[in-house]
């Protein structure tokens, strides 16, 4: 998680997954994660994939569903960048959250120049 890249109020946001699961990664309600992807753009900060976390009695668990996008030949850092950022919003946009269930999105990204090659 690349968290210099995101605005405070929106970092503030964020359900840490560290405690209840051990994963040192952040979580965010899908309103809150477009806003973070669109805080990225113009950036050559990929949004490798991401994964989706549902709050379940109380726990938030994994629903083992997630996406991902891949870097193609020749392609630069900034247009795999804007590409994955948009596929990002497409999937959380599409996604069917269930009625009166918390869904939260963790998204994973990277700043390396050979990032997907």
């Amino acid at each position: 998680m690349l968290k210099i890249y995101f605005p405070n109020n929106l970092l503030q946001q964020a359900l840490s997954l560290k405690d209840e699961l051990g994963i040192d990664e952040y979580a965010w309600e899908s309103a809150t994660a477009t806003k973070l992807i669109h805080a990225l753009e113009g950036s050559e900060i990929v949004v490798l994939g991401g994964d989706v976390y549902q709050e379940f009695e109380g726990k938030i668990r994994p629903i083992y569903t997630n996406w991902s996008c891949d870097r193609n030949k020749n392609e630069s850092l900034a247009a795999y960048a804007f590409i994955s950022q948009q596929k990002a919003l497409s999937f959380i946009r599409s996604f069917k959250e269930p009625v009166n269930t918390n869904i939260y999105y963790v998204l994973v990204l990277s700043s390396e120049e050979t990032v997907g090659f």
